[in-house]
């Protein structure tokens, strides 16, 4: 029965002399130096020891040495990965601040572009990070006091480490800011 009921489309598309398939252009995928694929490997490297999937470090790294935005195809080709491993990971870079999601008029794509103020974010998206950690340390430290000498000096030897951390990511975080508010914005500009 499926083979008569084929049969009778491809006949009816015969007659009525519609191809079975249209010619497809197909663009070469943008040529990447060799400097720039060693980057773009080493950065999947890189922020797979932190934690992420390697092909969002490879993402990451592609998008930094772009000049311009990156569609998703344009991408996974780049990458040679498949289309749905990019979307992924480029929602979780994004929901990261670590790149922006831009569009283009006339074009139903998205395309990608690293954050202008990146170093920003990721400091913010650490120091939220680490102020998780604080807080679930502390209700830990209340939680389990005097239980145990040993838990309650490793909790609060970390308690202690990572305020201290924030204090000081925080306050880099805003010397940060400050320098760039002085230094030329120019070059950080988007047409």
């Amino acid at each position: 029965m499926y083979v008569q009921f084929v049969q009778f489309i491809l006949n009816t598309l015969d007659r009525r002399n519609i191809p079975l398939c249209q010619s497809i252009s197909v663009q070469e995928p943008p040529v990447i130096e060799a400097a720039a694929s060693e980057f773009i490997e080493r950065m999947g490297i890189v922020l797979s020891d932190d934690g992420m999937p390697r092909i969002a470090g490879r993402i990451f790294g592609l998008l930094l040495v772009s000049p311009d935005e990156v569609s998703l195809d344009e991408i996974a080709w780049s990458l040679g990965v498949s289309k749905a491993s990019v979307s992924s990971d480029t929602r979780r870079l994004e929901q990261r601040g670590l790149l922006e999601r831009v569009s283009r008029p006339g074009d139903r794509r998205d395309y990608f572009r690293m954050r202008p103020d990146l170093l920003s974010n990721l400091m913010e998206y650490r120091l939220r990070r680490w102020n998780r950690v604080r807080d679930a340390v502390a209700e830990g430290r209340r939680a389990l006091q005097g239980e145990s000498p040993v838990v309650d000096e490793r909790l609060a030897d970390l308690a202690d480490g990572l305020e201290h951390s924030i204090v000081n990511l925080a306050g880099a975080l805003e010397r940060w800011r400050a320098s760039r508010t002085t230094a030329d914005p120019a070059p950080m500009e988007r047409a």
